[in-house]
């Protein structure tokens, strides 16, 4: 990744104790796929992601060997979507992510993914079963 790549960084300042993070938007979405689903491969082997990994640090000793979370962006409808269907994991729900800002639930291991676009959606799912 260049310095080129990046579209807009910034930092977003909390007002607890957890800090600052920061945003980064890219001008192709092609390697923010790539980075994510680098990072993805990177969690299942049980390791974390960390600075050296995704940026040319140069001198900037300091920033080395940090933790880097990715975490998608989503909407306020889609982020209200993710927290009611989490509310069902485990039953029905044995799966629920996020993947590009679309929420996605699995019932069973063999079941395909379903995409949940509407609260009325996560209760006929709850229903059929």
């Amino acid at each position: 990744m260049a310095k080129e790549d990046v579209k807009n960084i910034y930092l977003v300042q909390h007002n607890n104790l957890s800090g600052s993070h920061l945003s980064v938007t890219f001008w192709s979405e092609k390697l923010q796929r790539s980075i994510l689903e680098g990072s993805k491969e990177l969690f299942k082997q049980g390791k974390p992601i960390i600075t050296d990994d995704l940026l040319n640090l140069g001198n900037n000793e300091n920033q080395r060997g940090k933790r880097i979370y990715i975490r998608a962006a989503l909407t306020k409808t889609n982020a209200s979507l993710l927290k009611q269907a989490m509310v069902y994991k485990g039953r029905p729900f044995k799966f629920v992510w996020n993947s590009f800002g679309r929420i996605l639930v699995k019932v069973s291991d063999d079941d395909r993914p379903k995409q949940i676009t509407s609260p009325e959606q996560i209760n006929e799912l709850i229903n059929m079963k």
